[in-house]
């Protein structure tokens, strides 16, 4: 491309600066074509007087009436003629070349001209790209960057540590209940708030600490309001106790009614909620709304000891 190499790095200052080179030379060219032309038909203009004079001379030479003398005078202009005649065709051949090399010049600088053009607009989309892709990666970055605070946020606050106590329960129903509502607790908690939970399991509720939570879980097994107040005999009762109601029941055979409702006073009102489960050990708790609605409740209390 007439020594207007360029490579990738090229800046497009540098592209600008060929165009405008090209553009200059294209310029020129063009000036020279202009000159060329006039002086191609000037050069016409000389060859066809000349041809005409030189017929001329022809017609005299071949008049009967003119003398010898005339005819010798004739015959040098029409030689002279003939010399001035070549001449000029050998300088309008040249011309023509020239103006051939110079048309063939032209087009070859404006091709190369072209070609930078598209080159420069390829830059210029490869630049927005890369300020698209800059932005991007800002956003990125910006979320990186959230992302890692809330992680140090998070592995610098303390599980959340919250105590169950099951007394009077069936053994077998005590520790698959307890395993269940342990995972789906701890999913929950760490999905919804983004906190860990550690549970503790105790057998004396006496001994848990008033400033943290309690939940003690109580099998539904006879009369509602007997069960609950026998597993609350050893706790001392205040808002940072729930209690966990389990229906060990189908679904179809599910209370209508919340223990929360069906039961009354001051030691049920001093708790901070009680929550009914639906269990079965085959299914565990199984999907329904009361253990949803358990769940989110039992994650509200959960979150209240959350410092």
């Amino acid at each position: 491309m007439m020594g207007y190499s360029f490579s990738k790095q090229d800046s497009n200052e540098e592209i600008t600066k060929q165009i405008n080179d090209l553009d200059s030379l294209i310029s020129i060219i063009a000036t020279k074509q202009e000159s060329m032309h006039r002086e191609i038909n000037s050069q016409s203009d000389e060859i066809k007087k000349l041809v005409d004079g030189k017929e001329k001379v022809k017609h005299l030479l071949n008049t009967p009436r003119s003398s010898r003398g005339d005819q010798i005078d004739y015959m040098h202009k029409a030689n002279v003629l003939q010399r001035s005649l070549d001449d000029l065709k050998r300088s309008y051949d040249e011309l023509l070349r020239e103006k051939n090399y110079v048309d063939s010049e032209r087009k070859r600088f404006q091709s190369d001209k072209e070609q930078l053009e598209k080159e420069v607009r390829r830059w210029k989309e490869k630049d927005r790209e890369r300020v698209t892709l800059q932005h991007q990666n800002g956003e990125l970055e910006r979320e990186v960057q959230r992302l890692k605070y809330r992680l140090e946020e998070a592995m610098r606050k303390k599980p959340v540590q919250i105590y169950i106590y099951a007394p009077s329960m069936n053994e077998k129903i005590s520790t698959a209940v307890r395993s269940e509502l342990q995972i789906i607790l701890m999913g929950h908690l760490e999905a919804t708030r983004g906190r860990q939970l550690e549970i503790v399991y105790t057998s004396d509720a006496k001994s848990v600490s008033s400033n943290k939570p309690l939940i003690v879980l109580c099998i539904n097994a006879s009369r509602l309001g007997t069960d609950v107040e026998q597993a609350l005999q050893q706790v001392n009762c205040s808002k940072s106790v729930t209690v966990a109601v389990i229906h060990h029941k189908e679904l179809h055979a599910l209370p209508p009614q919340t223990s929360e409702k069906l039961l009354y006073g001051d030691k049920f009102r001093d708790l901070y909620a009680i929550v009914d489960i639906a269990f079965l050990t085959s299914k565990g708790m199984y999907t329904c709304d009361m253990n949803n609605r358990a769940l989110e409740r039992l994650t509200e209390f959960i979150c209240q000891f959350d410092t």
